[in-house]
Parts: structure tokens; C-alpha cells; sequence
């Protein structure tokens, strides 16, 4: 038995051995994981926040670089994109706390004193048209009882929800410092991240052979430009369905407007099945104040989604990723179909990074072989 065997007999054994103990005690070391993150949660969400001030600063940092006096300072260059960055940033969270989160409080107080007549009205509705069916009905089916006996728990819901509110806003000062050790983290993730590739690099290169060490971190450039755009592209859908179903929701009259638009575009940073996701409360509260405005509400909302899905979603997210948008569409099936949302989450960039990587092998092949095919 030579050498190479021995290895991969021994790393195979080894291997088997590791994953029958995890499988085994898998409980346990998911609770010793999850306390893990919990710990390192300030570092990660540090790194989550330079990851997506990454590109506006490097943006920033060539903005700047065109000015003629300041093209030679390179320490000047990156603090001025640095604090135009993250003026920017606190700008849009600060525009959130004081516009958007007291706009969505309002909604949810003004649902809570109105559920009531909501509800009532809601009955009146149904007895109406339950009137007009009872004739053509079983008489052992107590449709309306069951409806009601959903619809009354809708308090208790809230009261339930209101007690999740209070509860985060016990913990709102331990929250407070993450965010601000997290901000801290981001700006050393920023204003380091040269001095940590490079370290990356070195660790790269001393551990593998030069052959090896080149296809790693290729694929990691790769990775990062591709889950870098993929983030931006995004976000910048979510933003876009936000504010056309707020534009849409606004010209029809729909009420709580900007409350369900906010659920819609948050929840769309899911693909595909996100909206869908903000439609369902939106619809409950829709169909509590009018049961025609809600049926309306539903189709309008398809219709968006149908416009998104074609649209928007293939070429935004498609072309940061550099995928096109077929498939961009299979990534999303077969991400949903194995996963699930996670899956749905991760799978276009995934899928964008094998698309790359295989493209420029196959690139490589055929130029060895010296074949050009248009």
C-alpha cells in the first residue's frame, strides 16, 4: 500500500467516523453552535454590515480618487469614503427610526382600537351572504361558527404579539450594544479588509501547492463578487416592490398602505415566495375591514408578483449576479424544491458561482484545444 492510498483510506475512516458522531450527537452540538453564535453574533453582524457597505465605499474611495489634490493622499481618500459611507448608513437607519417604524407603530395601534368594528363588520358581511346561501346549505354545516370562532381569537393574537413587542423592548438595551460593537467591528472589517485578504492569501499559499492555492482563492474572489452582488441586487428589488406595491396600494385606497407595503418588501428579500409571505397578513387585515378590497388586494399583489418574477427580479438580481435570467428562475426551483426558503435564499448565488466557475473552465478547455465557437 503506498502513500496516497494510506491517505485516503485513513481520511476516509476518519471522516465516517466524524459524521456518525455528529449525526449521533447532533442535539448537542447544535445547542453548542447556536451558543456560539450568540456569542459571536456582534463579530458577524459587523461582518454583515461591511459586506454591504463594501461596494458603496469602494465606490466611493474611486469617486474620490478623481479629485485631482486629494488623488495622491490614499489615507485621506478612504477616510472620506469612509465617514461618506457611514454618514449615508446612519442617515438611512436614522430616516427608518424616526419615518418608518413610528408610520408602522401608528398602523398596528389604529388595527388594534379599530378590531372590534372590523370584526363586527366582518360578521355583518358574512351573515349577509351567509343568508343568501343558507337555502342552498346542509343544514349541519356551521360554516359561520367555525369563521367566528377563528376571528375572535384575533385579540388574543395580538395581546400575544403585543407581549413579544414588550419583551424585545425589555432586551431593546442589549440589542443597543451589539449594533454598536457591530458598527465598530464593520469599521475595522472596512478599513482592514486589505491587511485580511492578504493574511488570507499567506495562510493560502503556505498550506496548499501553488497549483492549489490559485484555484482557491480564484474561487474565492468569485464567491465574494458573486454573493456581494447578489445582496445589492437584492435589496434593491425588495426596494422596488416595497414602493410599487405602496405606489399600487395608495392609488386603490387600500388601507394600512405603507404597513403592509413595509411587510411586502421586507419579506421579498425571499425569492419568489417572499411577497406571497407579506400578502397573507395583508390580506387578513384587508379582509377584516372589506372582503371585496382584500380579493382585490390578492390580485393585485399576483399581479405584482407576475411583474417582479418576469420583470424586475431576472434582470436586477440576474444581472448583478451575471446570471441569466433562465437561470436564475432554475436556481430558485431547485433551491425552494431542496431547502426550501433557505434554499430559495442561497440558491442564485450558488448557482451564479457554479455558472462562473464552469464557464471559465470550459473557456480554458476550449482555448487549450484551440476551438473558437461563436
Amino acid at each position: 500500500m503506498d502513500r496516497k492510498q494510506f491517505k485516503f483510506i485513513f481520511g476516509t475512516i476518519a471522516a465516517s467516523i466524524l459524521l456518525i458522531f455528529a449525526l449521533w450527537h447532533y442535539k448537542d452540538l447544535f445547542a453548542i453552535f447556536s451558543r456560539i453564535l450568540m456569542i459571536l453574533r456582534p463579530i458577524i453582524i459587523g461582518f454583515a454590515i461591511a459586506f454591504i457597505l463594501n461596494k458603496p465605499y469602494k465606490k466611493f474611495c474611486s469617486l474620490y480618487a478623481k479629485i485631482p489634490k486629494k488623488s495622491k493622499h490614499t489615507n485621506l481618500i478612504s477616510v472620506l469614503a469612509l465617514l461618506t459611507v457611514y454618514i449615508l448608513f446612519f442617515a438611512f437607519v436614522t430616516a427608518v427610526i424616526i419615518i418608518v417604524i413610528p408610520q408602522i407603530i401608528q398602523s398596528i395601534e389604529d388595527f388594534g382600537e379599530n378590531i372590534s368594528d372590523y370584526v363586527n363588520n366582518f360578521k355583518n358581511y358574512t351573515n349577509d351572504i351567509y343568508d343568501k346561501l343558507n337555502n342552498k346549505l346542509p343544514e349541519n354545516v356551521n360554516i359561520l361558527d367555525k369563521l367566528y370562532g377563528y376571528i375572535e381569537k384575533v385579540p388574543d393574537l395580538l395581546s400575544t404579539l403585543f407581549i413579544g413587542v414588550f419583551g424585545f423592548t425589555q432586551s431593546l438595551i442589549g440589542v443597543v450594544i451589539d449594533i454598536f460593537l457591530s458598527l465598530i467591528i464593520s469599521i475595522y472589517f472596512l478599513t482592514g479588509k486589505k491587511k485580511l485578504i492578504r493574511q488570507f492569501k499567506k495562510i493560502i499559499i503556505a498550506l496548499f501547492k501553488e497549483k492549489t492555492s490559485k484555484k482557491i482563492l480564484n474561487a474565492f474572489e468569485t464567491t465574494n463578487e458573486t454573493f456581494s452582488n447578489f445582496v445589492s441586487g437584492q435589496l434593491i428589488d425588495a426596494f422596488i416592490v416595497g414602493t410599487l406595491c405602496f405606489i399600487g396600494m395608495s392609488l386603490f385606497k387600500f388601507e394600512y398602505a405603507f404597513l403592509i407595503s413595509v411587510l411586502v418588501g421586507v419579506t421579498n428579500i425571499i425569492p419568489i415566495v417572499g411577497p406571497f409571505l407579506g400578502t397573507v397578513p395583508g390580506s387578513f387585515i384587508l379582509l377584516l375591514i372589506d372582503p371585496v378590497k382584500a380579493l382585490w388586494f390578492i390580485i393585485f399583489i399576483v399581479c405584482l408578483q407576475q411583474i417582479d418574477s418576469n420583470l424586475i427580479y431576472p434582470r436586477v438580481v440576474g444581472t448583478k449576479v451575471g446570471l441569466p435570467a433562465l437561470w436564475v428562475m432554475v436556481a430558485i426551483i431547485i433551491g425552494g424544491g431542496l431547502f426550501g426558503i433557505l434554499g430559495m435564499l442561497l440558491a442564485v448565488p450558488t448557482m451564479s458561482l457554479i455558472y462562473d466557475l464552469t464557464r471559465t473552465k470550459v473557456n480554458i478547455a476550449l482555448e487549450n484545444k484551440k476551438i473558437s465557437i461563436e
